[in-house]
């Protein structure tokens, strides 16, 4: 077969640039480094209103100003009224608005802003995404002959291009449902405030509204730090909490040391992480000086870094490995499936993260198969509609939605038991697609409706060792070529990341698109050949970077790595997957 590499298209617009804690499980040291980046930056030189300056250079004054770091956004007050300027809240949150093509409108004497809404920022800096239209008039008024903002929005408002460049993800880590691993939240905050300490406050703030039934934390919530900053010596960052981490038991105080490690260690300047309380050591199991270091805490990472990506295949009814070093040969696997007469056609796969257990849905989507890769299928259900299963260490799963009536999340766990729940909070709709989250804390849905069709996100609640799904929230996906209106398809490529089939109005053609959790970022990945037309994609979530696969319409399975390579990886492949 004859092999092609293509390079990704051009991405999105974003301007940015030893202690011995005895825990179970293997001891990998981990640095993720996507996370590591995060350091602290310089802020915008904004300047006071010019005099005589008319409304659209006051105006256009003020939204530059209001992309400064300084506490109180001293000079964009100055761009308003004294009325104004005491009514004005920044620190209440912002508003994020698509600029381009889009500019206030002013005249001589007004100034107004109607332009499309991308998204908006909590007082914590939580993100959440927009669609449709925000307007704003800012009525100016002249005060001593000089021109100002009678009506300053309640919080910030940001071009999307200011908040790509002066605002930075701050990862905050709490705790699943079960307590065993951390669950990712991230917060956005201006880059010159982005410090351990911002990142501290952050962590005991606790997490957001929305996440709180599907996460939590082991620091009490009325803990505060008793210093003013984090100090960091050789790598060492000073954390002094308050009393009440002082009665936590053994497991509690692990889980408070790897909340903490884990956040910030996502600072290169930071190695370890000492806890004290008002200044004293806080004692660690086997660890009196209370320090630790990500070595001691690897057991609660978000992701499994066991497998090799190994791509597994399906020709009709046959499963086998792809052998990329020899130009993507197709084996079939030992035992029953890899034979032709196991019972059914294969229509969608999905493989374990360590490569030994399958899952399977019929080509006509009623039939859920699972077993051993090298063992014999077990059918162990049937449905109107099956999306595409996904194997964890948990089991397996599949969505069952027919477009009518509730939608319902199928379990098949290790032992064989088969648990069907509804997914109350999901619209009306058909899920052609749909990926839990590494964390099980949360899972990525396509949902299509009508003509149209859009990703959301769907809480997991840990009820008694059982995953609950509720609490239905929908991201709308901003990328350069506008609005993405339709999706395919949808994988977990790192902790906090996604990887989306998608197209839009402004551009029909299906792409792979890297799309951050809270949609605060969608970057296009390609490829560039516009011949190609993807149907399916599958990752494998790693702790930083890119491991993912797609099919396209001429079952051509192409491999992309290090975010915009792609490498075509075998043909006449009509349904491929990587484990996880």
């Amino acid at each position: 077969m004859r092999r092609r590499t293509l390079l990704a298209g051009a991405p999105l617009a974003a301007l940015a640039a030893c202690a011995q804690v005895p825990i179970s499980g293997p001891v990998v040291p981990v640095a993720p480094a996507s996370s590591r980046e995060v350091e602290q930056g310089i802020g915008i030189e904004v300047q006071p209103p010019v005099r005589g300056g008319s409304p659209e250079v006051i105006l256009a004054g003020f939204l530059l100003a209001m992309s400064s770091d300084r506490p109180g956004y001293p000079v964009a007050r100055q761009y308003l009224t004294q009325s104004a300027s005491n009514d004005w809240k920044p620190e209440s949150g912002a508003v994020i608005y698509e600029s381009d093509n889009h500019k206030p409108v002013t005249t001589e004497e007004s100034a107004a802003l109607n332009a499309p809404w991308v998204g908006s920022l909590d007082a914590e800096g939580r993100h959440t995404p927009h669609s449709g239209t925000y307007k704003h008039d800012f009525r100016m008024i002249k005060v001593d002959g000089q021109w100002r903002i009678g009506s300053p929005p309640e919080g910030l408002l940001l071009a999307r291009y200011l908040f790509q460049r002066y605002f930075r993800p701050v990862t905050l880590y709490f705790l699943t449902g079960n307590g065993q691993t951390v669950a990712p939240e991230l917060v956005h905050l201006p880059e010159a405030t982005v410090n351990p300490s911002a990142a501290l406050e952050g962590l005991l703030a606790g997490p957001a509204p929305w996440k709180r039934p599907s996460v939590g934390t082991a620091i009490p919530a009325d803990t505060r730090s008793t210093l003013a900053s984090v100090s960091v010596d050789g790598g060492v960052a000073e954390v002094s909490l308050t009393d009440p981490i002082a009665g936590l038991g053994d497991r509690q105080r692990l889980q408070v040391a790897a909340q903490l490690m884990w956040t910030m260690n996502q600072f290169s300047q930071v190695t370890a992480v000492r806890i004290t309380v008002n200044g004293q050591p806080w004692a660690l199991p086997g660890e009196p000086s209370g320090t630790v270091r990500l070595v001691d805490v690897t057991s609660f990472a978000p992701i499994d870094s066991r497998s090799l990506g190994t791509v597994v295949g399906a020709r009709e009814s046959v499963l086998g490995h792809v052998d990329e070093r020899i130009g993507g040969r197709f084996s079939p696997v030992q035992g029953a499936w890899g034979q032709p007469d196991w019972g059914d056609t294969v229509g969608g796969l999905a493989v374990s993260r360590d490569e030994t257990r399958v899952a399977v849905v019929s080509q006509d989507r009623k039939r859920l198969w699972t077993g051993d890769v090298s063992g014999v299928p077990h059918m162990v259900h049937e449905g109107a509609a099956l999306a595409n299963p996904q194997v964890t260490d948990d089991g397996s799963w599949t969505i069952d939605s027919s477009g009518t009536g509730a939608s319902k999340l199928v379990h098949v766990g290790r032992n064989g038991e088969v648990q069907v729940v509804d997914i109350p909070d999901l619209p009306d709709g058909r899920v052609v697609a749909f990926r839990l989250a590494p964390d099980l804390t949360r899972m990525a849905v396509v949902l299509a409706q009508g003509d149209q069709s859009s990703l959301g996100m769907v809480r997991l609640r840990d009820r008694e060792g059982r995953l609950q799904p509720e609490g239905w929230r929908e991201l709308p996906l901003h990328a350069s070529q506008g609005l993405l209106t339709a999706m395919r398809d949808v994988a977990w490529a790192e902790a906090m990341e996604l990887l989306v089939v998608a197209a839009g109005s402004a551009d029909p053609h299906f792409s792979v698109y890297r799309v951050r959790s809270d949609a605060s970022r969608v970057e296009a990945m390609g490829p560039s050949d516009l011949e190609i037309e993807i149907t399916q994609i599958s990752a494998l979530p790693r702790v930083s970077g890119t491991t993912a696969v797609v099919v396209t319409e001429d079952q051509t399975v192409w491999r992309l790595e290090d975010r915009f390579r792609w490498q075509e990886v075998a043909g006449d492949l009509p349904v491929a997957a990587l484990p996880g």
